[in-house]
């Protein structure tokens, strides 16, 4: 159990941005197309597995000090490093081989690869999840590599207002998750800026609301749906960031954890979520 909750399932989730290529810019879904995206979703799961084994090794006498992350299995001591190390190992082998087994373009997907993983290197090496503005960046990228890995892996022309778009989500999402943290350290009497990142929050959110809508009224996604009405998509999508922000500020949820793990059982985002779904479909449909 220990060994699982190191590998954070609940993380598994952001594995989802390196389909998102295949559903929102393949022209057509065909069951190889689905082996391809569900094997590139693996071999991240696999690759991202192995950087947070390594990040909270790197960060475990930080986190033995944080309220929250003390309870993770290394800081807490409920699995062994040298296991967790082997695991890391296993796993990094792992998504290699899947990778040079099925990838359509490999070279693309093994540079991706190695690029993501030198960026968490130098971030934990360095300890630069104490810096602000180049912290975020560093692990914001991980979001527009999942993506790229996926163009890659799958065999799908890149979109760069894509790749905008989900860094500026990835800003986003993590300005939330320091403003937490920043909430949590002044609780516990030490000095911090949660009103930086605050600001900083909702300036990624505008900035992303306007790159999405950017992103579906693009030439290469109306190639694709052969649709403006996607546009109206971009509603749920702005009712569920403010959401995110109602969430990850509010007091219960920052001093129980993470907002991005209320957010899967949250019933107005996953309304939002059914509501989007709807109107991609119908746009989809309506172009036939």
């Amino acid at each position: 159990m220990g060994l699982l909750k190191l590998l954070r399932p609940k993380q598994w989730i952001k594995q989802g941005f390196v389909f998102i290529p295949l559903l929102s810019l393949g022209s057509a879904f065909s069951l190889s197309d689905f082996t391809q995206g569900v094997a590139a979703m693996f071999v991240f799961t696999c690759i991202a597995s192995c950087v947070y084994i390594y990040n909270d090794f790197s960060d475990l006498e930080y986190d033995k000090k944080d309220p929250v992350r003390r309870e993770r299995p290394l800081a807490s001591g409920k699995v062994n490093i040298n296991r967790a190390l082997l695991l890391g190992v296993s796993l990094l082998v792992t998504g290699f081989f899947v990778t040079l087994l099925m990838s359509d373009n490999l070279a693309p997907s093994l540079i991706l690869i190695i690029v993501y993983l030198i960026i968490n290197v130098i971030y934990s090496k360095f300890s630069l999840k104490q810096t602000n503005i180049l912290g975020i960046t560093l692990v914001g990228s991980g979001f527009p590599l999942r993506f790229a890995f996926g163009c890659a892996f799958v065999g799908i022309p890149y979109s760069y207002w894509a790749i905008t778009m989900l860094m500026l989500l990835a800003l986003f999402m993590l300005s939330i998750k320091r403003y937490q943290l920043t909430i949590r350290n002044s609780v516990e009497g030490i000095d911090s800026d949660h009103e930086f990142w605050l600001i900083a929050a909702i300036t990624f959110a505008a900035f992303f609301s306007a790159s999405y809508a950017g992103f579906v009224s693009s030439p290469v996604t109306q190639q694709v749906w052969g649709s403006t009405a996607l546009l109206v998509s971009s509603i749920p999508v702005a009712l569920g960031i403010v959401r995110f922000i109602e969430l990850g500020t509010n007091k219960n949820k920052i001093s129980a954890g993470d907002a991005t793990e209320a957010v899967a059982k949250d019933l107005p985002i996953l309304f939002l979520c059914f509501i989007y779904a709807l109107v991609m479909m119908l746009g989809k449909i309506s172009t036939h």
